[in-house]
């Protein structure tokens, strides 16, 4: 999906950075309600519950160069744009799948 991997980091530079939106308010926008809509149980933060996680670094700078990104397209419309917010790592089940 295109934007996909800038999005988080977009909504926190324009809307986080700029005090328009909590992050708490950016959670639920990127995560309660799309579970909501494709209808899925709410995530449980808590011993013995699947993990399903994204770990951020809310001011992490970085320069968004269309080849450096993990899609098979290269589109975008922020290239050589600085977002501030980027993934640290995402973990699934007991595996990180994702690491910076």
């Amino acid at each position: 999906m295109v934007g996909l991997e800038t999005s988080l980091a977009v909504t926190l530079t324009r809307l986080y950075h700029t005090g328009k939106a909590s992050l708490s308010k950016i959670a639920e926008l990127m995560s309660v309600n799309p579970r909501k809509i494709l209808g899925l149980l709410p995530v449980k933060i808590k011993e013995g519950e699947k993990c399903e996680l994204c770990i951020f670094d809310p001011d992490c700078e970085w320069e968004v160069v269309p080849q450096q990104l993990h899609s098979k397209s290269k589109n975008t419309v922020f290239k050589g744009e600085r977002l501030k917010g980027r993934n640290v790592y995402t973990i699934c089940g007991d595996k990180i799948v994702y690491e910076l």
